[in-house]
């Protein structure tokens, strides 16, 4: 019995002792204890996605909103603001958006967009979801949100669609038509400011980025981006030099209509004018709508911040000086144009 005793307090002992070292190198330690802290809330993170994924399979969206409702909670009582932690949980709000099927299980989640507006009221994809989820019970409230995810980013198609489906659902197509030509008009923002490519000050319908040939390093730039309109946008290159290929970024969204008609290089031995569907062309995300008889490209881009579109002659041309890219830029409309957006 005295042996049992006295191993146990032998064994309590070294815990203790155990224990007070790892409180010790936690203390003197910053790194360490930033750390593990960090893995524990990883760890927290991973396991929060795995129970709201399991969840949504299981469409279970009373659930859900309570579970990320405690998420938020928890959060909060860890960080304020836009931690990683809730960048996290907007991101598994949006998993689960984007999975609902019917507009009830979107109306559960209301309190959950609420929550989160209230943390950050700049989300823009949050203030949509807020306004698609309220549209049939309050529409005055739901426009209002539309209105400022329009401020937030009046370049992007998804607050457009949902106010477009609020104003047909409440038969006022005078508002509807308003946000169809706000859409097709619009140039600025963009929910995805890091761009792929150098040349751009931010997202948007506005820049226009050109390397010539592949062992040049120099991209030339043109803000002057213009939609609806036909335009000559002039590229002036540092030094004379022998043409044979160029890659254009176009600082688009996705649903932009390019039409590119004529090239024209200004060259020492005199000026050469080019249809643009003789060159050899490939996209970075744009399909070719193109009736080649008419010399001109028809692209629509896909993409979600920058359009490369390489272009490439069989033939080299000399002495270029300058060059003249002919082009129009115009959206694509989001609705039927027969009635809503006329």
């Amino acid at each position: 019995m005295k042996f049992f005793i006295k191993a146990l307090k032998s064994i309590l002992l070294s815990a203790i002792l155990f224990s007070l070292t790892i409180l010790f190198v936690f203390a003197v330690n910053s790194d360490l204890r930033r750390g593990v802290f960090e893995r524990a809330v990883d760890m927290f993170n991973l396991h929060q996605e795995s129970v709201v994924e399991t969840l949504v399979h299981q469409k279970r969206y009373d659930d859900i909103s309570d579970r990320i409702i405690q998420y938020i909670d928890i959060s909060e009582k860890i960080y304020s603001g836009r931690s990683s932690l809730f960048l996290n949980i907007v991101n598994v709000t949006e998993f689960a958006v984007e999975r609902s099927a019917h507009k009830e299980e979107l109306i559960t989640l209301v309190p959950v967009f609420v929550r989160l507006l209230k943390i950050d009221p700049n989300l823009y994809k949050v203030r949509v979801w807020l306004a698609e989820s309220i549209g049939d019970s309050d529409y005055n409230e739901a426009i209002s949100n539309i209105e400022k995810a329009i401020e937030l980013s009046a370049v992007d198609e998804d607050a457009y669609r949902v106010a477009i489906e609020i104003a047909k659902k409440n038969n006022d197509q005078k508002l509807a038509q308003q946000y169809c030509h706000r859409y097709m008009e619009a140039q600025l923002g963009g929910q995805h400011p890091d761009l792929f490519y150098t040349g751009y000050g931010g997202a948007g319908l506005r820049g226009i980025s050109v390397k010539f040939n592949t062992n040049e390093d120099h991209i030339y730039s043109h803000a002057g981006m213009k939609i609806g309109k036909n335009k000559n946008y002039e590229f002036i290159p540092e030094t004379i030099f022998d043409f044979e290929e160029m890659s254009m970024f176009l600082n688009v969204v996705p649903g932009t209509n390019i039409i590119i008609d004529k090239i024209s290089f200004f060259a020492e031995s005199g000026d050469v004018v080019i249809n643009a569907s003789d060159f050899m062309t490939t996209t970075r995300s744009a399909y070719d709508l193109s009736n080649h008889s008419t010399g001109r490209l028809n692209l629509i881009s896909m993409g979600t911040n920058t359009e490369a579109i390489n272009m490439r002659l069989d033939k080299i041309i000399y002495g270029v000086r300058k060059i003249h890219i002919e082009m129009m830029f115009s959206r694509i409309p989001l609705a039927s144009t027969t009635n809503l957006c006329k």
